[in-house]
């Protein structure tokens, strides 16, 4: 029997899941268009190619082979010439990254001057974390040096560590804080969002709760936000622009 790939079976999953299309092609795509400039934009991590509808003027990317991908390449070692793009957006990759330090200095390095980097990554607060330690399938521990090794140097494409994007992004944020940022990327928004609604999708799993309730519970929780997202946000979107 032929075994499926994980691109393929994400792609069936998300053909028949009607709540993990509701947050992909309405919240995610809502909170990357908004923050998205005009001009060239790369994707990296294309994957499924959820999103590769997103903007006329695409490059898809990803680290293996897939329908839809127009370039093969890591996200530490982009194929593209310096300034090439206004924006570079990706959902689930920071949290996969070997080197975060290494990845952003490429991102930078492709994209213009005042150009942004737009990601949707797991957000580990209090209430969260308990879901990403303990039911997860993905690793959810604390890296000792979240920039530079956040994973093993051999590790597989699709290992993840639901910490690294919190632990870098606010606890290790100096390589993307000041007027001249380390890694080339300043951080500029850090919004947490999505909390139970998120859950109920299943994911990349094969169940899901009916989707007027995940839909009417998203919007219950983004009108309360203020009140639980620090506690309890299980997503959140980050922009960084290269100064």
């Amino acid at each position: 029997m032929i075994m499926e790939t994980w691109v393929e079976r994400h792609r069936r999953l998300f053909n028949s899941k009607s709540a993990i299309r509701f947050y992909y092609l309405e919240v995610f795509a809502k909170l990357i268009r908004e923050n998205l400039l005009p001009g060239p934009t790369l994707e990296i991590g294309s994957g499924p190619g959820f999103l590769s509808h997103l903007v006329e003027d695409l490059v898809t990317s990803d680290v293996q082979e897939a329908p839809g991908v127009q370039v093969v390449c890591d996200a530490q070692a982009l194929h593209f010439p310096d300034g090439q793009f206004s924006n570079v957006f990706f959902v689930d990759v920071m949290h996969h990254l070997q080197s975060p330090l290494a990845s952003f200095r490429e991102i930078s390095r492709v994209l213009l001057p005042g150009g942004r980097l737009i990601m949707i990554e797991p957000y580990t607060s209090p209430i969260s974390k308990i879901f990403y330690k303990f039911v997860h399938r993905e690793s959810c521990c604390r890296p000792v040096d979240a920039w530079n090794k956040a994973m093993p140097f051999n590790k597989e494409p699709m290992e993840g560590n639901a910490e690294i994007p919190r632990v870098c992004l606010l606890e290790q944020n100096g390589p993307v804080s000041g007027c001249s940022p380390v890694s080339g990327l300043r951080l500029s928004k850090l919004r947490p969002f999505a909390g139970l609604s998120y859950l109920l999708t299943g994911g990349f799993q094969a169940w899901q709760f009916p989707l007027p309730f995940i839909r009417g519970l998203y919007y219950l929780e983004e009108k309360t936000l203020p009140f639980w997202a620090s506690l309890a946000a299980t997503r959140c979107l980050a922009v960084l622009e290269k100064p």
